[in-house]
């Protein structure tokens, strides 16, 4: 029987946000597919069955009109072949932001009645194993970090400009294989954030109804996240720029962030500013707005950017940032009756704290390893724009993974303009982000290509209803909403209610600054959320429609009991 296929990305566009290139796509695609058959492995499924879903793991995610998706059969397909599906499946559905009542059956295989006993003796056996990577995860998190850590110094220590064509796409696949190996340990710890805050979610809504759940993620100051490590260095060099005048003047002078960064290298280069700005970059800068997407610049290639960023941080934006940081609230008391409830639940919130810092550590890795990966495929862009075969070194990005090391051809030039025009066409439409069809993915592109996503702001009273993600001793924020569609590492944002479609963790470097966070896409469990909670942060998530139909500059509300932001009527005089 054919099912509706059903492709989503409410999820995928934290990582993946608007278009994509070619490049990233099938590189992504290629990853997602290499790395689950590892995770299923690891996970105790058997050979047979990963056999017989083999078509699976290459369509985990799939490219509708240059935007990636993920095609949710095949994820249910997958959590099936886990045990506790029946819990599992709910888990998956609040972890990805799949919204209730789109419920998805995925057909599950059919026993024969010998067939069930090893099934079950299996299951046992699975469960156990499972159990045990669980416990085993602060030793398997350490040891990734190490072997991670040691192979990309080995792969940064490379000088890619004097390899050949062959060598670097040789270098590609060393790469693409290390990544994949060592990569099943994040997957089994994200897989492990979902198990821990799903079973904690449960018992929490069961043993204390109408209470805060997220605000039980929090990680509490015990931990730090890895995530908030690029704010806080670069807090400490804007403070050490304040306390010298000449700098200071040099960064608050009218003069174009290239040239100061040019003045910094010549009359600057032995100070602990530059010294600490190049540790910055070598450290943190693939950690851009976008950084899963290969076209996105990093600072690697424009260190000037490090300029924009830091002068955006003022001095009076350190202490507004430590007042954040420092500020949690430190109520760990649980709200359940009895000792041993409060004891199994404070068990699986640690438990849940936990994955989800090792989620956040593993994120910066896989930032630093796209970014090595952006410098190899311009590397071998430069290869073929020698040869003739490309226009420049960034038409690489518009070929996939596999027709950049077929050879040196002639005729990729054509093809490369064709894609640039596509590319550039399904930039301006705006896209579902689910989509319900039996048809093929021409059909559908066609159609949504026909009949576009059509959002019109509305000049009446507006009202977004979204759910809270982080809630501070204020029940209600007030303040000025500042739009932002895409990532504007310049714009006022300062004390502003920071309104957008999705953001991801190149971002958070301007999370301290700003009033409250309302994002359209992503659940509890999503990068905005997490960053939110921890630095004390008013943020609600999954209030579709924000960005169109709220003014930029309007006076808004949020109501952190409720979850609705309301655009408050302006008095004209």
């Amino acid at each position: 029987s054919t099912m509706t296929r059903i492709y989503d990305n409410s999820n995928l566009a934290e990582s993946y946000a608007g278009v994509v290139t070619p490049l990233t796509a099938s590189f992504a695609r290629d990853l997602y597919d290499g790395v689950y058959r590892h995770f299923t492995a690891f996970m105790g499924v058997s050979a047979s069955l990963r056999r017989t879903h083999e078509a699976m793991f290459g369509r985990m995610i799939v490219t509708i009109g240059y935007h990636l998706y993920y095609d949710i059969r095949n994820w249910y397909t997958l959590v099936s072949l886990l045990p506790g599906y029946r819990y599992n499946k709910s888990f998956f559905e609040q972890m990805l932001g799949i919204p209730p009542g789109a419920h998805v059956e995925t057909e599950l295989v059919q026993e024969s009645f010998l067939g069930k006993v090893t099934a079950r003796v299996r299951l046992l056996l699975q469960i156990g194993l499972i159990c045990v990577v669980f416990l085993q995860m602060p030793f398997l998190v350490r040891r990734f970090n190490r072997r991670f850590d040691h192979a990309f110094s080995e792969f940064t220590r490379m000088n890619l400009s004097t390899m050949s064509y062959e060598e670097l796409c040789a270098h590609y696949q060393l790469v693409r294989r290390t990544l994949v190996r060592l990569w099943r340990v994040p997957i089994a710890n994200d897989f492990a954030v979902m198990v821990s805050t799903g079973i904690a979610r449960a018992l929490y809504s069961a043993w204390a109804p109408g209470s805060d759940f997220a605000l039980q993620l929090r990680l509490a100051s015990k931990m730090q996240l890895a995530a908030l490590d690029p704010g806080r260095l670069l807090i400490s060099i804007v403070e050490r720029i304040d306390s010298q005048p000449k700098l200071a003047a040099l960064f608050a002078g009218p003069t174009v962030a290239k040239e100061v960064y040019r003045t910094l290298c010549e009359e600057y280069a032995d100070t602990e500013v530059f010294r600490l700005i190049q540790a910055y970059i070598a450290q943190y800068g693939s950690r851009v707005p976008n950084e899963l997407k290969l076209e996105a610049p990093t600072l690697h290639e424009s260190p000037e950017n490090s300029i924009l960023m830091l002068r955006a941080l003022s001095a009076t934006a350190g202490n507004l940032y430590r007042r954040r940081v420092g500020s949690a609230v430190e109520d760990n008391s649980l709200p359940v009756s009895g000792r041993f409830r409060r004891m199994v639940l404070s068990l699986i919130l640690a438990w849940a704290r936990r994955s989800i810092r090792y989620r956040e550590e593993t994120r910066l890795r896989r930032t630093q390893i796209f970014g090595h990966a952006r410098q190899v495929f311009l590397s071998i862009g430069d290869r073929l724009a020698q040869a003739g075969t490309l226009s420049e070194r960034t038409d690489v990005l518009f070929l996939t993974a596999e027709e950049m090391c077929a050879g040196v051809q002639s005729s990729w030039k054509d093809v490369v303009s064709a894609r640039k025009q596509e590319y550039a066409l399904w930039r301006t439409i705006s896209t579902p982000s689910r989509i319900e069809s039996d048809d093929s993915i021409l059909d559908i592109e066609r159609r949504v290509r026909a009949e576009p996503v059509r959002h019109t702001p509305s000049t009446a009273a507006v009202v977004v209803q979204g759910v809270v993600a982080s809630r501070t001793d204020e029940m209600v924020v007030h303040g000025e909403a500042w739009v932002l569609r895409e990532f504007d590492g310049a714009a006022d944002f300062h004390d502003k209610i920071l309104i957008t479609r999705h953001t991801d963790p190149g971002w958070t470097v301007i999370f301290p600054f700003v009033r409250a966070i309302v994002v359209e896409r992503g659940g509890i469990l999503s990068h905005a959320s997490i960053v939110a909670r921890e630095m004390n942060i008013p943020c609600i998530i999954g209030a579709v429609g924000a960005t169109d139909s709220i003014p930029q500059g309007a006076a808004v509300s949020l109501d952190l009991h409720t979850g609705l932001v309301t655009v408050r009527p302006t008095k004209n005089a």
